[in-house]
């Protein structure tokens, strides 16, 4: 652990506080597509959490049908959507861990996405890469 000293250690990126630098990357699983796999979706993501990952991060959620992986594929576009979610979040929460959506979304809704996301989520998805993460 000497090349990455600081990897472990607790950050804050502006409001955000992550007990590490250790961060899950955006993959699609398939389980985001159906509201009746959530649960399923958030055990997997809690699992990671309780492993010790600091910040996951989602698999894609189109803003709109445009924005669409697939036929049917994952939005986030309705509060019932988002209501749905929180029993992702809460168990990641639950599980010590933060999770984030990814700061872009498919090529048709980028521009539309970014403005969308919240500028908290841009700003700290965009520190990530900043070398202060590793202790730079």
């Amino acid at each position: 652990m000497t090349d990455y000293p600081h990897l472990l250690s607790p950050i804050t990126l502006g409001p955000l506080e992550l007990r590490n630098r250790v961060v899950m990357g955006s993959m699609h699983t398939g389980l985001e597509d159906r509201a009746r796999d959530l649960p399923r979706l958030a055990a997997y993501f809690a699992e990671r959490a309780r492993g010790g990952v600091g910040l996951i991060v989602t698999g894609g959620y189109a803003p709109n049908r445009r924005g669409w992986l697939k036929p049917l594929a994952s939005e986030m576009t309705s509060r019932l959507q988002a209501m749905r979610h929180r029993e992702v979040t809460g168990a990641v929460h639950d599980a010590g861990g933060a999770i984030a959506p990814p700061a872009s979304c498919t090529a048709p809704v980028t521009r539309w996405c970014r403005i969308a996301c919240s500028r908290v989520v841009i700003s700290e998805a965009q520190g990530l890469s900043h070398p202060r993460l590793l202790g730079a």
